[in-house]
């Protein structure tokens, strides 16, 4: 998968998917409350979701979203616990299918660069 992106001060909310077989990418249609468009942000796989954080661009704060893969439904996720802030050049991965590790990152507000951790529980 890959979702949103960026060139300068244009960012993107659109999501592909790479089709392995056939090598070719394709377009997906979704539902629900999508994330604003953004780059240098993180789109970490979990189970059948598709978690995407952080990020540059205008309307982008600490909220976590999730794809549905299979039924192609964006929903907000409202996260419980410390937040990791407004984050930006980071990482995400997932350590199984219920937890992802988020490290690093620069705070988008106050320019600081961290190397925090954080672990999400699903």
């Amino acid at each position: 998968f890959v979702f949103g992106g960026g060139s300068g001060s244009l960012h993107s909310e659109a999501l592909f998917v790479m089709h392995l077989p056939s090598f070719r990418w394709q377009s997906i249609s979704c539902y629900g409350m999508e994330p604003c468009p953004r780059a240098h942000h993180t789109a970490t796989v979990l189970g059948f979701g598709l978690i995407i954080f952080g990020g540059t661009g205008l309307g982008v704060d600490d909220s976590l979203f999730v794809l549905n893969t299979v039924s192609s439904v964006w929903h907000k996720v409202d996260a419980h616990g410390v937040s990791p802030g407004v984050k930006a050049f980071h990482t995400m991965t997932a350590i199984d299918n219920d937890r992802m590790v988020l490290y690093g990152g620069q705070n988008t507000e106050t320019n600081v660069v961290s190397g925090d951790a954080f672990m999400f529980d699903w």
